[in-house]
């Protein structure tokens, strides 16, 4: 530590990243010695965004977000880290800059003493061989995941690394000498990197030696002056002794850093360390504003603003509650060791103060209320010279060129896209966002922020007109970020994500369609074209009777929106449609092997495919009904298969003018005639060609000829097992036919004249009611069955 101190050329100020004390120790530091170059962690290829960083219209919290796409799978890692191998592996690095970091106030002062600032981390390009997923984000994960670490939290009964660092640090940081401060936060990074026994990660290794390149390189243009180095104070405790070397993969036009708005909110969730950046921010601005007691003040508004919202979700929260909360809190941070209040001390000052009942009833609001204080809803801007990101831009671009009210006031937007164009874009424009997760979107009465046909999930198909609740919200611009890597505009940005639902979906035909009936409703032109090449592929592909039959449904539904979607005419759409409409005629014959509790949607595809060869509905030529004909009957060669289905495609035959009723009695008389297991069979075989062919039923006699003679040789035992099977059946005909029916069976057992009901009883039938009566009456006396009739009372 002597030796690092001791430096007359560089100032070595060691962070934590995302804290005001190191923060303001930083700019202390920096003002005092007044630096010829100030060097700060952070990608050096984002050099040319300083000016903007610290521009007073500038207001933080920012990011800088580098992305790199390896359309060439240079790192092999191509289907490891992506859906597949040929769906590029993408990589992004985040350095957020907030009010309160080392690294926002390093810049700021460093820029104020006239000093040379830049940027001293290698690239996300140069990380790259060496990252072992897919991001980076800033951390101070090294200081906290170490054996030396483990032992400490031990002995001092640390929870966790953060509550550490705010007992030891950040309570008393604000309060002592930076010299002394800096000096503190050395001994303990160096005691956590040499101490633990832990090996340094490459990546870090690869770091250090190109920062200290750019040590080397300002001392050597600055040789009269001081140099001021702010890094994590992992790195500060290594930089003295390594060796420089400059990384390779220097950044090119492949690899982009921009600088983006950020939030508090996107912060939280995008670093561990940075949980709790409202709490931090309040510190802060106490700090700068001379407040003598900073924690504390920041404690009473926090708490305020936490009871203010409190009460807004319906919690009796008060301004005496505030008090005796921040009492709590004081009294907290004591008993922990610690010299000032944390977030820590104030989330459970909350739930002794704030909560005045049953904390699993009382308590989610008011716990609710305090994550989101602590974390805050601060906005970031950027400087208007510096530019938004491309895909901000079009977003916003788009909305107002559709006329979209973005100003956060709730909005109700219809489109009918079969009769306006406008429409159709307007329409397609809110498909993608809602495809892409933007924020952006109300609610609809509790029935979220669309309601219309949606395509892809096959609901409400019955409506012509799309009803959307508009309300933009402050998260709109960090997903927008979040998503800046996959390109430029909403619709590209829209077909990548689409590529990577088809990856998904596999040969999965059915799911294939659903993504070609989403990028068609919302019009994603530059993925459709590879939907369409998919569904092809898995049409030939998938085997699966279920997945032919969604497919095509959903193709036939595509075909009735015309011009309102595109991909109309499209020759593959025609090809795929034959494909898949040819292979689930093949697989007709085996469906005689589907379990009972499956026949029904068996059955259900089954007549969807005859609709579909019947109507002519796919595009391209006419189904083949002799194709489906001949399967049928491969079907029905097999007298074991599933009754239903056996019902259901004698039904289809007959329908179609194939067979006759004649064959179709023969048929349901082979099952009526056989022992009562076959019979029982029988019922659903019924089942199935009346859900199929009910005119057979309702214009010959042989049916029911063939039903009423089973029935009266069946004994009641039988007859209550197949009863069952015959309501279902018969459950299809619609009043009107059962009345036909009624005068078929009445005629048959020759009651040609219908029986007067206000015509008096005949006295042998009078006789009989009266033995009937007394009998229940003499049961009714019974001393056992009164007893459980009783019970049942």
């Amino acid at each position: 530590m002597d030796a690092i101190v001791a430096d007359e050329r560089v100032i070595w100020i060691p962070v934590k990243h995302y804290s005001p004390a190191c923060a303001w120790h930083a700019q202390e530091l920096i003002r005092s010695a007044r630096p010829a170059a100030v060097l700060v962690e952070g990608p050096d290829d984002a050099d040319p965004w300083i000016p903007w960083i610290v521009d007073p219209e500038t207001r933080p919290p920012v990011t800088l977000l580098s992305a790199w796409v390896d359309k060439r799978n240079k790192l092999g890692r191509n289907g490891v880290l992506s859906a597949a191998e040929d769906v590029p592996a993408r990589y992004r690095g985040w350095w957020p800059l907030v009010a309160y970091g080392p690294e926002y106030a390093a810049l700021r002062a460093g820029t104020e003493v006239g000093a040379e600032v830049r940027f001293i981390d290698a690239s996300l390009k140069a990380l790259l061989p060496v990252m072992a997923g897919s991001e980076r984000t800033v951390g101070d994960r090294e200081l906290a995941e170490n054996s030396y670490f483990d032992a400490l939290a031990a002995r001092t009964g640390a929870p966790d690394f953060e509550a550490f660092w705010h007992r030891m640090f950040e309570a008393r940081g604000l309060g002592t000498d930076p010299v002394a401060f800096r000096r503190a936060v050395l001994t303990f990074a160096w005691c956590a990197r040499h101490l633990g026994g832990e090996e340094v990660d490459p990546a870090n290794g690869l770091r250090e030696a190109h920062m200290r390149w750019h040590i080397d390189q300002a001392l050597e243009a600055h040789p009269e002056g001081q140099v001021a180095v702010v890094t994590g104070a992992y790195h500060s405790v290594a930089l003295p002794w390594v060796k420089r070397k400059r990384a390779a993969g220097r950044p090119g036009r492949d690899c982009v850093t921009l600088l983006c708005p950020h939030s508090h909110r996107a912060l939280a969730r995008l670093a561990t360390g940075a949980a709790a950046p409202g709490w931090s921010m309040a510190v802060w601005q106490a700090a700068c504003q001379g407040d003598a007691t900073p924690h504390d003040s920041a404690a009473l508004q926090i708490l305020v603003d936490i009871g203010r919202r409190a009460r807004d979700a319906g919690a009796p929260v008060g301004a005496a509650d505030a008090v005796g909360a921040l009492q709590v809190a004081r009294h907290l941070a004591a008993l922990r060791g610690g010299a000032n209040i944390g977030p820590r001390d104030v989330r459970d000052a909350v739930r002794t103060a704030y909560v005045k009942g049953d904390v699993a009833v009382e308590g989610p609001p008011v716990f609710q209320a305090a994550e989101r204080v602590l974390v805050g809803s601060a906005l970031g801007a950027v400087a208007e010279g510096a530019g938004r990101p491309p895909l901000v831009a079009d977003f916003y671009a788009r909305a107002k060129e559709l006329r979209l009210d973005l100003s956060g006031a709730d909005k109700v937007v219809r489109c009918d896209v079969h009769k306006q164009v406008l429409h159709r874009r307007k329409s397609a424009f809110l498909h993608r966002c809602l495809l892409l997760d933007i924020p952006v979107f109300g609610d609809l009465g509790g029935r979220g922020p669309f309601r219309g046909p949606d395509l892809g999930g096959g609901r409400n198909l019955h409506l012509t007109t799309e009803t959307w609740a508009v309300s933009w919200s402050e998260d709109v611009d960090d997903r927008l970020v979040e998503l800046s890597d996959r390109g430029t505009t909403i619709e590209v940005v829209a077909a990548s994500a689409l590529s990577e639902v088809l990856h998904a979906a596999g040969d999965d035909v059915e799911e294939v369609a659903r993504t070609v009936l989403t990028a068609a409703q919302a019009r994603v032109l530059d993925g459709l074209p590879v939907a369409l090449d998919r569904l092809l592929a898995a049409a030939h592909a998938d085997r699966s009777l279920g997945h032919l039959m969604g497919a095509l449904q959903d193709i036939v539904l595509l075909g009735g929106y015309h011009a309102a979607l595109p991909a109309q005419g499209d020759a593959r759409l025609a090809e795929a449609a034959v494909a898949m409409y040819t292979a689930a005629c093949l697989q007709l014959p085996e469906s005689r092997h589907v379990a009972d509790e499956e026949a029904p949607a068996a059955l259900d595809r089954l007549q969807s495919l005859v609709r579909i060869a019947v109507a002519g509905a796919l595009p391209g030529p006419a189904p083949d009904r002799g194709l489906l004909v001949e399967r049928l009957r491969d079907l029905l060669a097999h007298d074991d298969g599933q009754p239903l289905l056996r019902g259901g495609a004698t039904g289809v035959l007959f329908a179609l003018g194939v067979t006759t009723d004649r064959a179709v009695a023969a048929e349901l008389t082979s099952y009526l005639q056989g022992p009562l297991d076959r019979i029982l069979r029988g019922g659903a075989f019924l089942e199935g060609v009346l859900r199929t062919a009910r005119d057979a039923f309702l214009t010959s006699p042989r049916l029911l000829n063939a039903v009423h003679a089973v029935l009266l040789r069946l004994d009641d035992d039988g007859f209550r097992r197949i009863l069952p099977d015959l309501r279902r059946a018969f459950s299809v005909f619609i009043p009107a036919e059962l009345d036909r029916i009624g005068q078929r069976v009445s005629e048959e057992l020759l009651l040609t004249t219908p029986a007067d009901p206000d015509a008096p009883l005949d006295p042998a039938e009078l006789q009989r009611v009266a033995r009937v009566e007394a009998r229940v009456g003499t049961l009714l006396v019974d001393p056992a069955l009164r007893v459980a009739t009783n019970l049942l009372r």
